[in-house]
């Protein structure tokens, strides 16, 4: 009997599944063979693709909104103040040099107010007989005490004028005249010293012609001016005094004595108080008015009466025309005697011209020659020197 293999029979969904296994056998294949190549090229190309790096750009800030509002600062701490930067030094003229600092005079010394005018003192100082210097301090004629009585009795006349005593200066003179019938003509000086407390003046005339007619007065500056202490007519003459605790004036020429008058002078002092008032305020004094103050003559008491007359410009110090104010006094005795005198502007308003007629003919003419400033020590500074005498 021959054997032979028998083959089953294949049912219809046997046959479905066998050819699909066969396509997705072939499939796999097809692409092993032919896609396989392609992928490679696509995965290299893909490789060696650029490479792009990023990077934050900040952009452009919005365009300001119109007038916008400033933002307000932070509280800051207030900047101290430093140093101004110093400037050049300013170019100077030749004036004197600035005094040391010291205490501040009343408004009555000498240096309280610039005078308006340009002064024509000179600078230099005199020196006296044998080299010595004129500077010296005035020995006080009082006590404190008793100056003290002095300013409370001139303070005791009520509102007074202003005044600016006339700083201490030594001016010289050339003084013509007649004298006893004879002419007269010689120098002449008046020796003005005053230190802020204390004044002493000196017109010096003598000669063997005229004898000893130096006339000297002492006193105390006040805020009314000058307050006379002693007076007197020649280095030996019997001086007059002027006693302000018993409010009595002696006069030693007479051996007389009157009640002291508040703002009283005698005839040298006059002057310089004249002088003192119209540096004070010279607006005050225009041109017809009058100035009256009790006066203390060498033999007895008097009035003052000064009339303000039309300025002049005179013809002194070597040719120079010096604005003045003259001011005159008529005699308001038989014993009295015409006074004329001119005030210097530029000078501190002490005499550059004086003229006198006395009762008896006897007149001289004084015009200023020479006009040097020279400060006056205090009396702790005494320099032991004497002016000529």
């Amino acid at each position: 009997m021959s054997l032979a293999l028998a083959s089953p029979s294949l049912t219809a969904s046997s046959r479905r599944q066998l050819i699909s296994v066969t396509l997705l056998v072939v499939t796999v294949h097809a692409l092993l063979l032919f896609g396989l190549p392609r992928l490679q090229r696509i995965v290299s190309a893909g490789q060696n693709t650029q490479v792009f790096e990023t990077r934050l750009i900040t952009p452009p800030a919005p365009a300001p909104a119109a007038n916008p509002r400033a933002p307000e600062p932070p509280p800051t701490r207030a900047p101290q103040a430093t140093p101004a930067a110093k400037r050049p030094p300013a170019h100077r003229t030749s004036a004197s040099p600035k005094a040391p600092s010291k205490p501040q005079p009343a408004p009555t010394r000498a240096d309280a107010a610039a005078p308006i005018e340009s002064s024509l003192f000179a600078v230099k100082s005199p020196v006296g007989f044998g080299g010595g210097s004129l500077e010296k301090a005035i020995t006080p004629p009082l006590t404190d005490t008793q100056a003290d009585v002095v300013l409370a009795f001139e303070q005791a006349q009520g509102d007074a004028p202003p005044v600016r005593v006339p700083r201490a200066s030594w001016l010289t003179y050339q003084t013509t005249g007649v004298i006893g019938g004879q002419p007269l003509d010689t120098p002449t000086t008046l020796n003005w010293r005053q230190d802020g407390r204390w004044y002493d003046a000196e017109w010096r005339l003598f000669t063997n012609q005229t004898g000893d007619r130096t006339r000297i007065t002492t006193g105390l500056v006040t805020a009314q001016g000058l307050a006379p202490v002693s007076t007197r007519l020649g280095y030996e003459g019997t001086p007059s005094r002027f006693d302000y605790d018993t409010r009595i004036i002696s006069f030693g020429a007479s051996d007389t004595s009157a009640q002291l008058k508040p703002g009283v002078q005698d005839r040298l002092g006059v002057l310089l108080q004249l002088g003192s008032l119209l540096g004070g305020d010279p607006a005050r004094y225009p041109e017809g008015s009058v100035i009256e103050l009790p006066a203390a003559h060498v033999r007895g008491p008097g009035q003052w009466r000064f009339t303000v007359l039309a300025d002049e410009d005179i013809s002194v110090l070597g040719g120079k025309n010096v604005p003045a104010v003259r001011l005159l006094h008529t005699p308001q005795d038989a014993q009295d005697a015409r006074i004329e005198v001119w005030l210097g502007r530029s000078l501190d308003y002490l005499p550059v011209r004086l003229m006198i007629t006395e009762p008896d003919g006897d007149r001289v003419d004084s015009r200023l020659s020479t006009a040097i400033a020279l400060p006056t020590p205090s009396a702790a500074a005494a320099i032991p020197a004497q002016p000529p005498r």
